[in-house]
């Protein structure tokens, strides 16, 4: 599968494919590509899943990157089970009205249920009466390029916990070496559609993304079916 080693390289592919761009455009060919990166950032493919076992504690409802071994890279949990003896027992989503309600309506702990991941934080119902080992699958936060205007300029950066980093051409991702088709085709696409105006190469543009996300999606299926072995397509 093809790869763009970094940001820049994209940004000027992008602008050879699309023929009509030019350096003062550039700025919008980012912002498409960060826009591509978001809107995928949620969808769960072997590059960016991880799981992760840690400890609850007795009395405690709700845990975050602060707590032993919590994932400081949670952005979506896909499973989630809880260790009660020798069993690992399924713990579903719920939203927090639930979770709340939950606690009003039910007295008492016991082995969680139930858990809502709310304002980066993970909720839980009931209350753990016990110290249990929890494990969930997640999908992983690898970065969140944005941007914003600051005095008419528009200034890129990337997201994190603490602070935010300057997003340049130099910027490497996991989505840029695994998935770069898809990326590039979902930016070419919103690029055509919002910026030229261009319906006819709008929809071979969203066509192409459309097929590379169905290749990426066998290509994960693959490596789910032969425990990381890629399959090939």
């Amino acid at each position: 599968m093809a790869s763009a080693s970094d940001l820049g390289t994209m940004v000027q592919r992008i602008k050879l494919e699309i023929h009509r761009a030019q350096d003062e455009d550039d700025d919008a060919i980012r912002m498409a590509i960060v826009s591509a990166l978001r809107h995928y950032q949620g969808h769960r493919f072997w590059f960016n899943e991880g799981s992760v076992t840690f400890p609850l504690i007795a009395d405690q409802q709700a845990y975050d990157a602060s707590d032993p071994s919590f994932p400081d890279d949670l952005f979506k949990i896909h499973t989630c089970f809880v260790q009660n003896s020798d069993a690992w027992i399924p713990v579903h989503p719920r939203t927090l009205t639930y979770i709340r309600d939950y606690q009003v309506t039910t007295s008492g702990t016991g082995v969680p249920k139930a858990y809502c991941w709310f304002a980066e934080q993970l909720f839980l119902a009931p209350i753990p009466n016990d110290t249990y080992s929890m494990r969930f699958d997640y999908v992983k936060d690898l970065g969140t390029p944005a941007y914003q205007y600051d005095s008419g300029a528009i200034v890129f950066y990337v997201e994190n916990d603490d602070e935010s980093a300057s997003l340049t051409d130099a910027y490497t991702s996991a989505w840029f070496d695994h998935a770069e088709e898809m990326i590039r085709g979902r930016a070419k696409w919103d690029l055509y559609l919002n910026l030229y105006m261009d319906d006819a190469n709008a929809v071979r543009a969203a066509g192409v993304t459309v097929n590379a996300y169905e290749a990426l999606r066998k290509e994960h299926d693959g490596f789910k079916r032969t425990e990381r072995t890629p399959y090939l397509v």
